[in-house]
């Protein structure tokens, strides 16, 4: 990011963790001494939408860039480097800025992820196929999936509790 003078987008499906990325991405930036400046679409600031944005110094970061219009998008990718503003997005295609990273969910990942999680509370009630059944039904969304392991994972824990009780 650093080489396109802090400029870039995160490209990926619905529920890859895009934004997880772009958040992450802004502490290491705050870390580093940067300005990350997190807008929503109206491009107001997140959390305080009566400050004024700032214009020096600073990255704007936009969520969800694709829903903005053409024109709109245009508008901001000017700006911001007609005033040497970094800028860095999320979208679900590739658009007119440099990509910073291409997430592509794949289900090795998602088994991976399912594993790591049920390791760290200590209890597996989801299996490897169980995984790839999900993954298959919730159309390869990585969060789908997640929420629909929790659910499953929760619905046996109670199954098996009850037997034991």
């Amino acid at each position: 990011m650093i080489d396109s003078g802090y400029r870039g987008q995160i490209v990926g499906p619905h529920g890859v963790g895009k934004s997880t990325l772009m958040h992450r991405i802004c502490k290491q930036l705050k870390m580093e001494g940067l300005n990350p400046v997190q807008m929503n679409l109206d491009l107001q600031l997140v959390g305080n939408s009566n400050k004024e944005i700032p214009v020096k110094n600073c990255i704007w970061v936009i969520d969800r860039f694709e829903s903005l219009t053409r024109r709109q998008q245009s508008r901001i990718i000017k700006h911001t480097k007609r005033q040497s503003i970094g800028l860095l997005v999320t979208a679900h295609r590739q658009l007119s800025l440099p990509v910073v990273a291409r997430l592509s969910p794949d289900v090795d990942h998602a088994i991976a992820v399912v594993r790591n999680l049920q390791s760290r509370v200590g209890k597996v009630y989801l299996d490897d196929d169980d995984v790839r059944q999900l993954w298959s039904e919730c159309q390869n969304d990585l969060r789908e999936l997640l929420m629909a392991c929790y659910d499953k994972w929760q619905e046996r824990s109670r199954a098996l509790a009850t037997l034991v009780v």
